[in-house]
């Protein structure tokens, strides 16, 4: 008896502290769009890197290939496989060159990165995300073909 005597004196003090509620903090319009620019532009830094070992990649197998040669050894798989590569390489530089320009174009950004056209700036956004999921793509499914490529020399060579 005596809580019930307690809520129902405190009652109508609990519901008028919950129905005074804090305003939640909103956070600046553009500001999500701003950090997806950083990271577009993060992600673009990591894609010259992964041309750049590609690159140094073709010319390790080029050398693999002329000493397995110069051996006498059947190397049509590999010079299959690296073309594939080289071609796919050629593919992902594009993407890479689409993003980097819709990135650099900044349409909806300002100098710094903030977003001064929302609808712009998503545009970008999403302009460089694709071609930046479309050079993951295309470099991935071809260093599977070239891994591949390797597996089947291996086989009809006995290496």
């Amino acid at each position: 008896l005596a809580c019930a005597v307690l809520v129902a004196a405190f009652a109508p003090a609990l519901t008028a502290s919950a129905e005074e509620t804090t305003p939640v903090p909103t956070r600046p319009p553009g500001v999500r769009l701003a950090k997806l620019f950083q990271r577009e532009r993060n992600v673009l830094s990591y894609e010259q890197l992964r041309l750049r070992m590609a690159n140094d990649a073709v010319k390790a197998i080029q050398d693999f290939i002329a000493e397995q040669k110069a051996q006498g050894k059947n190397t049509k798989p590999l010079e299959e496989g690296l073309a594939a590569f080289q071609t796919a390489i050629a593919s992902a530089q594009s993407f890479h060159d689409t993003a980097k320009s819709a990135l650099d174009a900044k349409a909806g950004f300002a100098a710094d990165g903030t977003v001064t056209d929302p609808a712009q700036a998503r545009e970008t956004v999403k302009t460089a995300g694709k071609a930046e999921r479309d050079f993951h793509r295309t470099l991935r499914q071809a260093r599977i073909n070239l891994h591949r490529a390797f597996k089947s020399y291996r086989e009809a060579n006995k290496v």
